[in-house]
């Protein structure tokens, strides 16, 4: 089931359920050039996770050379390198940077390009579509935490 696809009252259940109060925090590093994006993020995950931003896929990669992030939650669709580019050069980086590209989901705003549909096909259902809210966030964040 796509995770649009599940009600809010479904993805507060499973959120109550596993994301407890004083849980282990996860790391999360959101990618949006959108700032309005990455903060609203920020304040949807900030009770659940520690998390870091970055306004370009070019500014996370050095975000991520101090390692330690869980899960990456990345805009698809951006100027320069976008989120498949990212995902591809992560792959191709080390074995390290590509298992933390098997923990990437990728956000769109519905409209997609073939080849973005293409990839996202590939992707195992690893899409949260706009708009979106924290339960929604914190379900598909679920699926690539750390057992710890």
């Amino acid at each position: 089931m796509a995770l649009g696809d599940r009600t809010v009252h479904d993805l507060a259940t499973v959120t109550q359920r596993r994301f407890p109060e004083g849980s282990q925090r996860i790391k999360v590093l959101v990618i949006d050039d959108e700032e309005l994006m990455t903060a609203m993020v920020e304040r949807m995950l900030r009770k659940h996770a520690d998390v870091t931003t970055a306004g370009s896929a070019e500014e996370a990669l050095t975000k991520l050379e101090d390692g330690g992030f869980d899960v990456i939650l990345c805009d698809l669709s951006m100027p320069g390198m976008d989120g498949m580019d990212m995902h591809r050069h992560l792959c191709a980086e080390s074995a390290a940077s590509a298992a933390l590209a098997d923990r990437m989901i990728f956000i769109t705003g519905g409209a997609t390009t073939d080849k973005a549909a293409r990839f996202l096909d590939a992707m195992a259902d690893r899409e949260v579509s706009k708009p979106f809210d924290r339960a929604r966030i914190l379900a598909a964040l679920e699926r690539f935490r750390r057992d710890r």
